[in-house]
């Protein structure tokens, strides 16, 4: 029975999706659902203070301020 329930969610809940990377490094994850004539895009940074040098510290806030 437990094997019927798995089933049941990876087909009905799972979102499929591709991921890769571009030449220029931009990784890219691609969903596609046709149920409905809508595109949606959606950009995220990998920056914030854990990416910053520790001797230069401050910046990921004031780009945070300079984009938003």
């Amino acid at each position: 029975m437990l094997i019927f329930a798995v089933i049941f969610y990876l087909k009905f809940f799972m979102i499929v999706f591709d991921k890769f990377t571009l030449k220029n490094g931009l990784k890219v994850i691609v969903h596609t659902d046709n149920s409905t004539p809508i595109v949606a895009m959606n950009v995220l940074y990998n920056v914030g203070s854990r990416d910053e040098n520790p001797e230069r510290t401050g910046f990921a806030h004031l780009f945070e301020h300079l984009m938003f």
